[in-house]
C-alpha cells in the first residue's frame, strides 16, 4: 500500500466525523454529542483491536517460543515455591519465638501474588485489558460531561458511535482489498 493510500485511509474517519458534525448541526442535533460518541467509540474500538491483535500474535508464536515460555514458567514456579517454603519456615521460626502476627502477614501476600500470576498464565489475563478499561472510563466521563452541560442528545451520541464504527470498518475493508 502506498503512502498516499495510507493518508487517505487516515483521513476517512476524520471526513466521516466532519460529515456527522455537519449533519447533526443541520438537523438540529447536538454536534458535541456526535463528537463525544465518535471519540469514545473510536477509543474503545482501537483498544479492543489492540488487545485482539496481541492475542493473535501470541497464538502465532513459533513452537520454539512456546517451549521456551513453558520452561520459563516452570522455572519461575519452582523459584516461587522455594520462596514460599522459605517464608513459611521463617514464619514458623518467628511463631516459635513468640511473635504472633509473623506467620499470617508473611504468607498472605505471596499466595495472592502466586494466584494472580497463575491466573494470568492460564488465560484469565486475556480479559484484563487496562487500555480498554481506561477507554470505557473516558467514555463515561464524556457522557457525564455532556449531561452536565445540557448538550447530550441520545440519537446524536449513538449516531457518532455508529459513525466511528462505520468509518473504521470501511478503512479495514479498503485496506484488505488493496492488499490482495
Amino acid at each position: 500500500m502506498t503512502m498516499k493510500m495510507r493518508i487517505r485511509l487516515a483521513a476517512l474517519p476524520l471526513f466521516a466525523l466532519l460529515c456527522g458534525l455537519f449533519g447533526a448541526w443541520a438537523v438540529g442535533g447536538s454536534p458535541w454529542s456526535v463528537l463525544g460518541g465518535f471519540v469514545g467509540s473510536t477509543l474503545i474500538i482501537l483498544a479492543s483491536w489492540q488487545r485482539a491483535f496481541a492475542n493473535v500474535q501470541n497464538a502465532l508464536q513459533s513452537d520454539a517460543a512456546v517451549v521456551l515460555a513453558h520452561e520459563t514458567t516452570a522455572r519461575h514456579d519452582a523459584e516461587l515455591a522455594e520462596a514460599l517454603c522459605a517464608q513459611k519456615e521463617n514464619a514458623e521460626s518467628g511463631q516459635s519465638t513468640g511473635q504472633p502476627g509473623a506467620a499470617d502477614s508473611g504468607q498472605k501476600k505471596p499466595k495472592r501474588l502466586a494466584f494472580f500470576a497463575r491466573s494470568l498464565r492460564s488465560g484469565a489475563g486475556l480479559f484484563v485489558a487496562p487500555f480498554r478499561l481506561a477507554t470505557y472510563v473516558v467514555l463515561i466521563i464524556i457522557f457525564f460531561a455532556l449531561l452536565r452541560h445540557n448538550v447530550f442528545g441520545v440519537f446524536s451520541f449513538l449516531f457518532g458511535s455508529f459513525l466511528a464504527l462505520g468509518a473504521l470498518l470501511t478503512c479495514l475493508l479498503i485496506d484488505n482489498t488493496t492488499k490482495d
